[in-house]
Order: C-alpha cells, then sequence, then structure tokens
C-alpha cells in the first residue's frame, strides 16, 4: 500500500466538514474538502485523493438540494468516483443506518468502502478507517443495524474464503470468553493499543490473544491461501456479531 497523502473531505455541513479537515491535517494529511458532489467530481481531476471521505446525504450541486433521500448522492458519488480511479479508498460516514444494504450492494463489486456510522467512535478510529480504506479492505461500522448482514458477508468472499470462514465460525465455541471480547475488538477495527486500553490488559497479552484466536478458529488450509489473518478475523468478527444480533 502507498502512503497515505491526501485526503478529499465530502461535508455539505460547513462544521464538519472543516472539523474533518482540521483534524486530519493535524495527523499530518494533505486535505481537499467539497462541500457537494460536482464540487467532489472537480477535485479529484485537479488533485486527484488516495482517500475520500464522504458524507451520505449530500447535494448533486451548489444549489444546496440534497434531492430525494432514498437515491443517496454520496452513494452515486462513491460509484461515480470508482469508476474513475477504481484505487481510491472511500470512508462513507452515515447518521442514516438503513442504509446499510444499499452499501452492501457496493461491497459486491467495489474494494477499500468502509462503512461507519456518524459519531459512533472516537477520532482515532476514523484514522484507522481511512488506511483500511487505502489498503482496499470493506468493513461495517459494528453500531449499524447488521441484520442480514451475515449472509452478505459470507456471500461477497471468495470461492476459497468462505469455506474457511464458515469452519472459522464453527469453531467459536471453543474461544474463552476473553478471547471472544478481543475477536470483537477487532471487528471494530481497534488498534492493539486501544485493545489493551479497554480490555484493561496489557498490549502483549493482546497479540498473544489474537495469535491464539487465530490458530484456534483457522486451519491449515487458510495458511496455505494465503490470506490476510487480520482481514480473515475481522469478517469471522462481524459475522459472529450479525447473527447474534439476527437470533434477538
Amino acid at each position: 500500500m502507498m502512503p497515505i497523502q491526501t485526503i478529499l473531505v465530502v461535508d455539505d455541513d460547513y462544521f464538519m466538514r472543516t472539523s474533518l479537515q482540521g483534524y486530519l491535517t493535524s495527523q499530518g494529511y494533505a486535505v481537499i474538502t467539497a462541500s457537494h458532489a460536482a464540487e467532489a467530481l472537480s477535485q479529484l481531476e485537479q488533485k486527484p485523493p488516495d482517500v475520500a471521505v464522504i458524507d451520505i446525504v449530500i447535494p448533486i450541486d451548489g444549489s444546496r438540494e440534497r434531492g430525494d433521500l432514498k437515491q443517496s448522492v454520496g452513494l452515486q458519488l462513491v460509484r461515480q468516483l470508482k469508476e474513475r480511479r477504481p484505487d481510491i479508498g472511500v470512508v462513507i460516514l452515515s447518521a442514516h443506518e438503513d442504509r446499510r444494504d444499499e452499501v452492501l450492494e457496493l461491497f459486491r463489486t467495489m474494494n477499500g468502502i468502509i462503512y461507519q456510522i456518524k459519531g459512533s467512535r472516537s477520532p482515532t478510529v476514523l484514522l484507522q478507517a481511512i488506511r483500511m480504506a487505502a489498503r482496499g479492505d470493506i468493513w461495517i461500522d459494528p453500531d449499524a443495524n447488521l441484520t442480514r448482514v451475515s449472509t452478505y458477508l459470507l456471500n461477497l468472499s471468495s470461492p476459497t474464503e468462505r469455506p474457511i470462514l464458515e469452519q472459522a465460525l464453527i469453531r467459536l465455541p471453543q474461544l474463552t470468553p476473553r478471547q471472544r471480547e478481543v475477536l470483537a475488538k477487532v471487528g471494530e477495527a481497534c488498534s492493539n493499543k486501544r485493545m489493551a486500553e479497554e480490555l484493561h490488559i496489557v498490549e502483549g497479552t493482546i497479540v498473544t490473544h489474537i495469535n491464539t484466536i487465530y490458530a484456534t478458529l483457522f486451519n491449515q488450509a487458510a495458511k496455505e491461501a494465503n490470506l490476510r489473518e487480520s482481514v480473515l478475523l475481522a469478517k469471522v468478527a462481524l459475522i459472529d456479531r450479525a447473527r447474534r444480533l439476527e437470533q434477538r
């Protein structure tokens, strides 16, 4: 993955847009902004960003009209950006949890898309989401409504990956309660440092737990398939959370 240098922030809310710009600039990134979809596309041509952070509900142009909320301009913009720059990472910010199914449809054909609920997490999680998007990962904020997401995620996996994930899900009961807590934090895209802080254990113990979890859930087939460990663990965590919510 190439270093992230430039981030495009698209939000028609002036306070949100400038707040994100200020925070990301303080983290060492060059930040360009747009208040509507047309401006974002223009920025893409002038100074191509590595990652775009896009509010899901934005105006089409400077008229300030957001249009029909049932046809999300933000998601239309994601498609347009990906058509022009397939390698661009995208973080979608949403205050509307019912957009989940539309985002999952994007996952079917595109990589590097992160779906995050606005205001649900600390700013450091946004940084993690930006890094994940840049390297081509897909991720859904656990605070989103996850009904039926388990099936979607399994359907999105490759023919090689799916049986490995299914076997890992079968082995989940072999994990200890503490290991289940750590796995859940992996699904929330927490760093090892943050996991240690939230679970009140040292960071070295987190690493030991993650290694044990991987060894318990995944067999030799996973290693031979050369699949990224962190991605497999995150997908298992998300599918497990979704299944438990679906059973309520």
